[in-house]
């Protein structure tokens, strides 16, 4: 037995004892004609009164598990979306097999609720009522949503008198909205197993895909375009197709014949004429008067093309010449799209610039621009060697903010800058150099090197003859360990020892910049030995993408002093995104967000202002599309932007194959399972379920609150009444 007293406990024991000891000192009082003997017995019975007028205020008793018994019943939700129609489940469609199920659970359970759904639940009713209903259930549904008409249905039953013991879900699993991520949470929480049974198999869909590695390229005016796309054959016959792009007016521009065989996937290769400076859509696709397939939205992909017409700035810095300068530069200074300016120490006390303006400088001192603004007019600095008769520490600080706050890109174009150590400059390196390795290494392409879209347009990717086709490299240093946000583009395998793999191209973001590390020399072999077809022009469109990527990587876009980035951009219907805007400079007015799609206005943002140079934005879009997320200049011009993609909702048609596995993780995660008919039968004839046990919160039972403790207090009040009347105290 334990106390809930009325009032505070620090409260009620001083107040019921300074009452107990008034009541008793005046009752004490009052007899004093009375023999101590009757004076004791008197104040006692006072005493007692007051002690057991108390007790209610002291409130004992205890608490009870309020336990109760309730019905429940099983709620059974029948998939009526168009894939059930197909017909491989034992020799019927899906649909019909539901029904005979539900049929046969009217002999087990007839108190079982029945809910037909695709993308919502519908109407319900007992399952010994609705037999004519259920014959007319058919499977026309656009879509499945099998988690959020779950976890719409649990939430009804929150609300409701009547309980669920547990959900079964006739369906082929294919969730294609999956609306609810949180229905296994939801189902837990409530204590509701789910259980399935998975009607169907596998459909082989017929489908020829066009798939693109990206939708959207940044290029120069007078560069040409290189594009990949994949065609994939997926249970059709060996074809010979016509792959077309074709620009914003629907004009072919560019095709090729193809043939491919079944069950196979070619790569494509598509050379685009060099586009006038501004903003380009196009489309590839499978040119066909006819349905190709059953999925004919993937027999096209849309991409754009930003095309920008101010020229490249690169800086290169080199304290010790050597062949490798030489290609290097003149690589840049043949490309129409980079302005080149070359500074090079050729004696300790004489350096010498070189600038595409014919405006050479010699000098007897260090060239080098002294201060951020005279830095900030470069896009991408390329060390060779030799940088520390160039760079002090103040100098080491003002390429740090270049990288960090301007958007800036730094190469390292002959692998470690200087000599020696140089603690000063080791932040801004993206390895940890070790010692030189004496072995020749043939380049091949990373996993990492392939997704972030180095690789596999202008250059080749790693699946291509060429990396072992091109002369092998010497010069790399062994590497120990890598710096914070750094990733192994290529790495170098060494012809005298497969397990000897070495980084050679490492790239590293550094705030809103980015640095690039070749751990290699002598790569100007590659050009003064060309071998035959595609290796013939590797050198020069190695240097030229690693240029053109390094500078498209980074947050600011060529001579622009802000940025647009988005969270990401692809996204779903409805699917938030976010928008971020930096600025080099303090902007005179707060930048506007305007949004495009097909050329027109569709919406504008103001962002909100999260620190002195940065703006941050949220929106989303319901129908699929590219859309353009701009600002724009003073003149109403769109001065940088960045595309996004709202792609398609997956459909109902684009796979009608069963789906087992994600039926049963999704399952197992409520607590429940899949199951076959004989387990289902089970689990609803099994009377143990017919009766759900709710656990309500606990109740207090008082102990004081009897009818006979009132009695006792009226006797002691009784007796002291009738004793002092006796004695002529009354």
């Amino acid at each position: 037995m334990i106390m809930n007293p009325l009032i505070p406990i620090e409260y009620l024991i001083p107040v019921t004892t300074a009452t107990a000891a008034a009541a008793a000192y005046l009752s004490w009082l009052s007899s004093s004609l009375l023999n101590i003997k009757k004076r004791i017995f008197i104040t006692a019975l006072r005493l007692l009164f007051v002690i057991l007028f108390f007790l209610p205020v002291f409130n004992f008793g205890f608490f009870k598990d309020n336990d109760s018994s309730e019905k429940a019943v099983w709620a059974i939700l029948t998939d009526t979306s168009k894939s059930m129609a197909i017909k491989d489940a034992g020799g019927e469609k899906r649909i019909n097999a539901a029904l005979n199920i539900l049929k046969n659970i009217k002999k087990w359970d007839d108190r079982c609720i029945i809910y037909p759904f695709n993308t919502k639940i519908y109407s319900f009713s007992p399952i010994n009522k609705i037999e004519k209903e259920i014959e007319q259930f058919t499977a026309d549904g656009k879509n499945t949503d099998i988690s959020g008409a779950t976890a719409s249905l649990i939430k009804k039953y929150t609300d409701s008198p009547e309980k669920l013991k547990g959900i079964i879900i006739l369906s082929d699993g294919r969730d294609v909205i999956n609306s609810k991520q949180d229905m296994p949470i939801l189902a837990n929480a409530y204590n509701i197993p789910v259980y399935g049974v998975c009607l169907g198999s596998e459909v082989k869909q017929k489908d020829m895909q066009l798939r693109l590695t990206h939708s959207f390229y940044t290029v120069f005016e007078g560069q040409n375009v290189i594009i990949t796309p994949e065609l994939l054959n997926t249970n059709m016959n060996n074809s010979a197709l016509k792959i077309e792009i074709t620009d914003e007016k629907n004009q072919v521009i560019t095709s090729q014949k193809v043939n491919i065989k079944k069950d196979s996937a070619i790569k494509l290769k598509f050379k685009i004429p060099a586009p006038l400076p501004g903003l380009h859509s196009y489309s590839i696709r499978i040119a066909s008067e006819k349905k190709l397939d059953d999925n004919p939205e993937n027999d096209s992909a849309p991409f754009s093309m930003n095309v920008i017409k101010t020229k490249l700035k690169i800086l290169l810095i080199e304290g010790r010449p050597f062949w490798d300068t030489k290609f290097l530069a003149r690589v840049y200074t043949d490309n129409a799209a980079i302005d080149l300016t070359s500074i090079y120490r050729l004696t300790n006390e004489r350096f010498f610039q070189v600038s595409e303006d014919k405006k050479n400088i010699a000098s007897n001192s260090v060239i080098f621009p002294e201060n951020i603004e005279e830095l900030s007019k470069y896009n991408l600095i390329v060390l060779g060697k030799g940088i520390e008769f160039f760079l002090n520490d103040k100098k080491i600080a003002l390429l740090k903010t270049f990288i960090r706050d301007y958007g800036g890109a730094l190469i390292f174009s002959r692998g470690k800058p200087y000599s020696g150590k140089w603690k000063a400059f080791n932040s801004l390196e993206p390895v940890e150099w070790g010692s030189k390795l004496s072995g020749l290494f043939k380049w091949q392409p990373t996993e990492e090197g392939t997704e972030c879209g180095l690789f596999g347009e202008m250059l080749p990717n790693t699946e291509s003859n060429i990396w072992n086709e091109l002369p092998t490299i010497k010069g790399a240093l062994s590497c120990p360990g890598a710096n914070s946000f750094s990733q192994i583009l290529v790495q170098g395998n060494d012809e005298s020892n497969s397990n000897l793999k070495v980084p050679v191209l490492i790239s590293r973001r550094f705030g809103k910049g980015i640095i690039l590390a070749v751990n290699s020399q002598d790569l100007w072999k590659w050009d003064f030995f060309p071998l035959n077809g595609e290796t013939a022009e590797f050198y020069k469109n190695f240097w030229t993408q690693l240029v053109f990527w390094t500078i498209s990587y980074s947050d600011f876009m060529p001579n622009k002093n802000y940025s647009i980035k988005l969270s990401k951009n692809s996204a779903a219907p409805g699917e938030k995104i976010y928008i971020n805007i930096n600025s080099k400079i303090q902007l005179k007015k707060q930048p506007k967000i305007t949004i495009f799609k097909a050329g027109n206005i569709i919406k504008k943002i103001i962002p909100a202002q999260v620190q002195p140079k940065s703006w941050n934005a949220l929106c989303s879009f319901s129908k699929p599309g590219i859309y353009k997320i701009a600002l724009l200049d003073d003149k109403n011009y769109i001065d940088i932007f960045e595309p996004l993609k709202i792609i398609t909702p997956p459909q109902e048609s684009n796979n009608q194959s069963a789906d087992p596995l994600n039926f049963s993780t999704m399952l197992e995660a409520t607590g429940g399972k899949l199951v076959n008919i004989n387990e289902l039968k089970h689990l609803l004839k099994n009377r143990v379920y017919n009766t759900l046990k709710i656990k309500k919160n606990k109740q207090w039972i008082s102990t004081w609150d009897k009818w006979y403790l009132l009695l006792i207090i009226l006797l002691f009040t009784a007796a002291e009444c009738r004793m002092r009347r006796k004695n002529g105290l009354l």
